[in-house]
C-alpha cells in the first residue's frame, strides 16, 4: 500500500471496501443519529466500542433513527466500521455475519434480543450493543436495560430507597431524560 492510501479490504461477495472512507461515513452517520432528538416512535440502539478503554473502547451512546428501516440500514452498513476493532481481524467475514444477522432481524426471524446476541458475537472486539428498540420501550419497558437506564437517570437516593428508580418515565420528564441520554450517557 502506498503512502497516504486507505487500506482496502475484501467485502461481501468479493467487493473491495475502502475502510477509511467507510469509517468516516459511519462516524458522520453516527454523529447525526446521536444528535437527533427522539420521539416515542423513534427507533434506536445503544452500543459501545469493544476495546480497552485506553484505546477508545467502552465509549458509546444512544443513536436514534426515524424508522425501524433506518436503524436496520445503519446496522447493516455502518456497524462494522463505527469502531475499528483489531487490525488482525479480517473485516469481510465480520461484515457478512453482521449483514446476515440484520437481514434476519429485518425479516422478523430474530427479535431485538436475539439480534443483539448475534451481533455481539459477530462484533467481538469491534462493538457491542446493549439495547435495540423504540424510545417508548426505553421509557416504559420492564426489561433489565431500560430499567437500568431509568435508574441511572434518576440517581437520587430517595428513588433507590423507595424502589421506584426504574419506574417508567412520566411524559413531562421525557425531554430531560432524552437530553441527559444524549449529553451524559457513556
Amino acid at each position: 500500500m502506498g503512502a497516504g492510501r486507505a487500506p482496502i479490504i475484501p467485502g461481501v461477495g468479493g467487493d473491495r471496501i475502502d475502510e477509511e472512507a467507510r469509517a468516516e461515513e459511519a462516524n458522520t452517520a453516527a454523529q447525526a443519529a446521536h444528535e437527533r432528538d427522539p420521539s416515542d416512535d423513534t427507533w434506536g440502539f445503544e452500543g459501545y466500542g469493544d476495546a480497552p478503554g485506553g484505546i477508545g473502547g467502552g465509549a458509546g451512546g444512544f443513536l436514534w433513527f426515524s424508522t425501524r428501516q433506518e436503524v436496520v440500514d445503519f446496522l447493516r452498513r455502518h456497524l462494522v466500521f463505527l469502531y475499528r476493532g483489531p487490525v488482525s481481524i479480517e473485516r469481510g467475514p465480520v461484515l457478512e455475519q453482521v449483514q446476515q444477522t440484520v437481514d434476519r432481524y429485518e425479516s422478523g426471524g430474530l427479535d431485538a434480543l436475539g439480534t443483539i446476541d448475534a451481533l455481539n458475537a459477530a462484533l467481538r472486539h469491534f462493538s457491542q450493543l446493549r439495547w435495540l428498540g423504540q424510545l417508548r420501550d426505553l421509557l416504559e419497558s420492564d426489561a433489565e436495560f431500560p430499567r437500568e437506564v431509568r435508574s441511572w437517570w434518576r440517581e437520587g437516593p430517595s428513588e433507590r430507597a423507595s424502589g421506584t428508580s426504574g419506574d417508567p418515565i412520566q411524559p413531562g420528564d421525557v425531554p430531560d431524560f432524552v437530553a441527559r441520554l444524549r449529553d451524559e450517557w457513556e
